[in-house]
C-alpha cells in the first residue's frame, strides 16, 4: 500500500506518466475479467459491406467473420467437395480487396500499398510452408489465387489473438473528461498464474521466431494481435493447446531491407523505429542481427502483459484491479504515433527495465497471493523478459 501511495502523490506532484493513480472503489472480481470466448461475434459496418460485398472464395463457404482491419477481412469457412459437400475441416480466409479499401480504418495504407502486402504474405507464407523443417507455428497455406476483384488465400486456422484476449477498451466520460476504461481478459489471469504454462508459451513463440529467422525471414509485425491462441480451463486446470503467428504482409528477406513496413511502431525495435542506416546496412551483410527485431516486438509484447496496459495506448486509462481503479497510459502511448518519441521512450526503458518490471506487477494484487509468492514471479518475470530486451540490444 504504501508503494502505492508514494506513486500516487509522484503521479499528483510530477505528472510522470509512467505512475499510477488509485481510487479506491468497491471491490468487484466479476468485472475486473473478461471472457473473450464469451463476446459478441465481429460485424462488418456498411462501408466494409460495400468493399467486401458477398464475394467469397471459390470452392469454400463462409461461416462467420473471425476478424478485420485496414488491409482486409479473416473468414471462417469450410471447404467444398466437388461443389457439393462441405469438408468438416474449418479454414482461415482472407480477403483483400483489389478494388478500394477502408479509408476509416487507422491502420488502412493505400489500395497500392494493401495488395503488395497481401502478395508479400502469400508469398513468404509459401516459403515458409515449403521448408524441409516444418514448424507447428507456423500455420499451412492450403489455397491461394487472385480474381478481378480480390486476393485470396485459405490458411491453417487459429484461435483467439493474444490481443482480443488480453484487453476489451471502451470509451466512457468520468467527471466530464475521456477515459478509456481497459478490462484484463480471464486468459490474462491464468497465464500469469500459471508460470509453468506462461514459460511454455514463451518458448514456443521464440522456437517459431528461430524458425522464421532460419529461413532468412524477419516476420517485422510481432504483436499481441498476430499470435493466435487456442488453450482450454477445465475443472480449473488450463492448458495451452496450440499457438500460432499470423499476418506475414510486413515480412521480408533480411538481404531485402528496402520491404521494412509496419502499421505498428511501438513494437518495432529503437534501431529500425529511428531508421539507424548503420543497423539496416549491417542486416544485410550479417545474419548477426537478424534475431534482434523479432525478439524485441516479443519482449514489448511480453512487457505488455505485465502492465496491464496495451503499449500503444496514448490515452488516460482505467484498469480494475482487486477493488481498485489505476489510472494510466501506455509506456509507449504517444499522440500521433511520433517514431522519435517512441524511441526515446525505448531507450529509456533499455536503462529501466528492471525497476518497471518490480512495479508492475498489478495483477498479482488478488487476496489469495502472498507476498513470496509475488516476489517468486516476479524474479521469474525478469529472468525470462530482460534478456530478450538486453540481446535485441547487443
Amino acid at each position: 500500500n504504501n508503494l502505492y501511495l508514494k506513486l500516487n502523490n509522484n503521479y499528483k506532484n510530477n505528472n510522470n506518466r509512467h505512475n499510477i493513480h488509485i481510487n479506491r472503489i468497491e471491490n468487484d472480481n466479476k468485472a475486473e475479467y473478461f471472457d473473450e470466448k464469451n463476446e459478441k461475434e465481429i460485424e462488418l459496418t456498411k462501408e466494409e459491406k460495400l468493399i467486401y460485398g458477398n464475394r467469397t472464395m471459390k470452392n469454400y463457404y463462409k461461416i462467420k467473420l473471425l476478424g478485420k482491419g485496414g488491409c482486409g477481412v479473416v473468414w471462417l469457412c469450410h471447404k467444398k467437395i466437388n461443389n457439393e459437400k462441405l469438408d468438416t475441416e474449418l479454414y482461415a480466409v482472407k480477403q483483400i480487396s483489389k478494388k478500394t479499401c477502408n479509408t476509416n480504418s487507422l491502420l488502412c495504407l493505400n489500395l497500392e500499398e494493401n495488395i503488395k502486402i497481401a502478395r508479400n504474405e502469400i508469398k513468404i507464407l509459401k516459403q515458409l510452408n515449403d521448408s524441409k523443417n516444418n514448424c507447428e507455428i507456423i500455420p499451412k497455406l492450403y489455397d491461394f489465387y487472385e480474381d478481378n476483384n480480390d486476393i485470396w488465400f485459405a490458411y491453417e486456422k487459429g484461435g483467439y489473438s493474444l490481443s482480443s484476449l488480453s484487453f476489451k477498451i471502451k470509451g466512457e466520460f468520468e467527471k466530464g473528461e475521456r477515459i478509456y476504461n481497459i478490462q484484463k481478459g480471464i486468459f490474462i489471469k491464468y497465464l500469469l498464474s500459471n508460470i509453468i504454462q506462461f514459460k511454455l508459451f514463451i518458448k514456443k513463440i521464440l522456437l517459431g521466431i528461430e524458425f522464421i529467422n532460419e529461413q532468412n525471414v524477419i516476420h517485422s509485425d510481432i504483436k499481441p494481435e498476430n499470435i493466435l491462441i487456442e488453450y482450454s480451463n477445465t475443472n480449473n486446470i488450463f492448458e495451452i493447446k496450440k499457438i500460432k503467428i499470423i499476418d506475414y504482409g510486413s515480412s521480408f528477406n533480411y538481404l531485402n531491407i528496402a520491404n521494412i513496413t509496419s502499421n505498428t511502431p511501438e513494437y518495432l525495435c529503437p534501431e529500425i523505429t529511428i531508421g539507424n542506416k548503420n543497423f539496416l546496412k549491417n542486416l544485410t551483410e550479417s545474419k548477426k542481427y537478424i534475431n534482434c527485431i523479432d525478439i524485441w516486438s516479443f519482449g514489448i509484447t511480453l512487457l505488455e502483459l505485465c502492465l496491464c496496459c496495451p503499449i500503444w495506448m496514448s490515452y488516460k486509462s482505467k484498469i480494475f484491479i482487486n477493488g481498485k481503479n489505476y489510472y494510466t497510459i501506455g509506456y509507449f502511448g504517444c499522440k500521433g504515433r511520433d517514431g522519435n518519441k517512441i524511441y526515446q521512450k525505448q531507450i529509456e526503458l533499455s536503462k529501466n527495465i528492471n525497476k518497471i518490471l518490480k512495479n508492475s506487477l498489478l495483477y498479482m494484487l488478488e487476496k489469495k497471493i502472498g507476498p513470496q509468492q509475488i516476489k517468486k514471479f516476479c524474479i521469474s518475470l525478469q529472468y525470462l523478459i530482460i534478456p530478450l530486451l538486453k540481446k535485441s540490444l547487443n
